[in-house]
């Protein structure tokens, strides 16, 4: 019976996404820590420290469609989290005594990305990224920011990709991570070739790179490839969730569906070494917080039976179409 009532009140929410009003209000973003799945190969002898070294950036745009070029901007990068040598913060557990990444760490962050108002008719683009660092900063690095700030300032200037797709309840914000390329004509994943290609093409080293980076040959040819990884949200998704978490705090029904928890896992997946288990693999957890400046309820929104624990379905009453 719960089961019922649940998919009742989302198939009923989802339908009303398109149609209903927004509102503006309070968007609070925050990086509340990243995981180790798989340790990124660091060499046969780890001389910049043992484990892994990780750091994370973002980038992030809020805008209107009406006028991309007054858009909003911010981009920060973490400490360098892993062994405590060459002024790195300490974290992980590779070694008792100097720590270091490694596979199962969790890395706690509260690093905020944003605390913004949201105009009802904007949208937000936020690309994180999670770094493997084997050496000092870098030109590579000021590099790729400066080629993801041009990926960003192109994609607030195209159709924005959810305009018409409805609101996904059973994984609002996560459905609204992308790679750049699946929502937006981005055309060959190449543009961060020449940054890279020094010590990707051939792999002769190591270096500093986004654990998601891959490499490989294409058509003869050795080639670097990165793939911007966004989070798209738009007030419509923030007032979904807003209003379903809102109905289940305040509904006194006993079959009420669970609240939608205000967290997004993104994986980042690495792909440079022959040998797949040399690839590192890391998650981070971002944190989404929006308080609108006007509660609108959704409007065609039905009220669940007071005593739904008391409705029988026969089972000649039930069909399945085909």
């Amino acid at each position: 019976m719960k089961m019922f009532l649940v998919f009742f009140y989302v198939s009923v929410l989802s339908a009303n996404c398109f149609s209903q009003p927004t509102s503006g209000g309070q968007l609070k973003i925050t990086i509340e820590s990243f995981k180790c799945i798989t340790k990124s190969w660091d060499g046969v002898v780890e001389f910049d420290g043992h484990g892994n070294e990780v750091s994370a950036t973002y980038s992030y745009r809020i805008y209107s469609p009406s006028n991309p070029g007054a858009a909003r901007s911010g981009m920060d990068i973490t400490s360098i989290f892993g062994s405590n040598i060459n002024g790195m913060t300490r974290a992980g557990t590779q070694t008792p005594d100097l720590g270091g990444i490694r596979e199962g760490d969790v890395v706690p962050l509260g690093k905020l990305i944003m605390n913004e108002h949201i105009n009802a008719d904007e949208y937000i683009i936020v690309a994180p990224t999670l770094w493997e660092w084997d050496g000092p900063r870098t030109s590579t690095f000021n590099s790729f920011n400066a080629q993801l700030e041009n990926d960003l300032n192109w994609a607030i200037n195209q159709p924005f990709p959810y305009a018409n797709i409805p609101v996904d309840m059973q994984n609002p914000y996560g459905s609204r991570v992308t790679k750049i390329f699946d929502k937006y004509s981005y055309g060959q994943a190449i543009k961060y070739h020449n940054i890279f290609q020094s010590f990707m093409c051939p792999l002769v080293g190591q270096g500093n790179k986004p654990v998601d980076l891959r490499s490989g040959t294409f058509n003869n040819q050795c080639m670097v490839i990165y793939v911007p990884t966004l989070l798209v949200l738009d007030t419509r998704v923030l007032m979904a969730v807003f209003n379903h978490n809102k109905f289940v705090r305040e509904s006194n029904y006993h079959d009420k569906p669970n609240s939608i928890p205000n967290l997004v896992e993104i994986k980042f997946i690495e792909n440079t070494y022959s040998v797949q288990a040399n690839n590192g693999a890391y998650s981070m957890l971002l944190k989404i917080e929006f308080t609108p400046d006007v509660v609108i309820t959704p409007s065609k929104t039905k009220i669940l039976p007071q005593k739904a624990e008391t409705i029988k379905v026969e089972p000649e009453q039930i069909r399945v179409n085909k």
